[in-house]
């Protein structure tokens, strides 16, 4: 994991670095200033030159020859710059330990909490693809780490509360790191293809159950990220420019989708749920599981799990089998009500 540093945000390093340049200058621009007045006759060069040589104490001669008054003026200088060079040298070592010393401690407990997580998902890269990956993993509370290497990204998803491993998804320690032995699937959505594919090979090697969903820039680029290991591959080019025509050929359907996804009022989502061996409901007919009755949840279609064929809008006499796979609309509370359902 590279050494990103997470900051305070009362005073960061950068703003601590500010500070000191701003006193800095203040104290450059007094003694030639000062150096003028006291000298009508010196040029601004003389002035700085004579400001330079007094803060840095390289113990040049004197361009011209001094009297009291500037005499006295440069023991001054001399004193506060001395002052806040030394206040200067102070702050930026204090940044850097601080900040090292918050990083490692950060570090620790984003470790511990990662370990404890289990059958979560990867999300590789938190760009436009990444962030709307997070949003529904958000949505639908389901379990995820993100893999980022931009530090101001790191820093919103801590401030955030999300966990965070810091790093390229292309190096097998960071995906270890983000528990990817123990993960259910991962999202490829890195910038390139080059670095999607990378990831997948390595999460791939690690994992060979994992599944994994990539984003692709093109069609042509689309079989490369297959043969990389990737289970399913999205281009997002492709998927706009289909929306872009079911919006022009069916606006209802595309405005009821959208309402399902995220609507002002209430989210619905497409969902799918296994059937445990051992659950009350094997056996049932959809009419004697009442799944509408116990969560509010219609049943849109079936998996079978012997043959994976497809029963769209099954019929209420439909026989549950063990390892079928429910697929229902309605919101995530209803959702949650049959999970708990089914493992009853």
């Amino acid at each position: 994991m590279r050494g990103y540093v997470l900051t305070d945000k009362a005073m960061t390093p950068q703003k601590r670095l500010v500070v000191v340049s701003l006193l800095v200058a203040v104290v450059v621009t007094s003694g030639m200033c000062g150096y003028r007045l006291l000298n009508p006759d010196w040029t601004l060069l003389d002035s700085l030159y004579m400001t330079v040589i007094t803060l840095t104490t390289v113990g040049f001669s004197e361009v011209h020859p001094l009297d009291d008054a500037s005499r006295i003026f440069t023991i001054l200088l001399l004193s506060v710059g001395i002052g806040t060079f030394a206040y200067g040298l102070s702050t930026l070592v204090a940044s850097l330990v601080e900040g090292q010393l918050r990083f490692l401690l950060w570090q620790r407990r984003m470790e511990k909490k990662v370990k404890k997580v289990r059958d979560h998902f990867i999300i590789c890269g938190l760009g436009e693809t990444g962030s709307i990956v997070m949003e529904e993993f958000q949505t639908t509370n389901t379990s995820f780490v993100v893999v980022e290497k931009s530090p101001e990204r790191i820093q919103k998803l801590v401030e955030a509360g999300i966990l965070v491993v810091a790093g390229s998804a292309t190096e097998d320690k960071v995906l270890i790191e983000a528990g990817v032995e123990r993960a259910r699937g991962l999202v490829a959505a890195l910038p390139s293809d080059e670095e999607n594919v990378f990831t997948i090979l390595t999460a791939r090697e690690i994992n060979p159950n994992l599944k994994i969903v990539s984003v692709s820039s093109s069609d042509e680029a689309e079989p490369k990220v297959r043969r990389a290991g990737a289970d399913y591959v999205v281009t997002p080019s492709k998927i706009g420019g289909m929306r872009m025509a079911s919006v022009m050929i069916r606006p209802t359907v595309v405005s009821f989708l959208d309402i399902m996804m995220k609507g002002q009022d209430m989210s619905l989502r497409m969902e799918e749920s296994e059937i445990p061996a051992n659950s009350s409901l094997c056996g049932k007919t959809l009419a004697e599981a009442a799944i509408p009755a116990k969560t509010g949840l219609m049943c849109v279609a079936i998996r079978k799990s012997k043959d994976k064929r497809y029963l769209y809008n099954p019929k209420s006499q439909t026989a549950i089998e063990p390892h079928d796979v429910l697929i229902v609309l309605g919101s995530t509370e209803q959702l949650e009500e049959l999970r708990k359902y089914v493992v009853s």
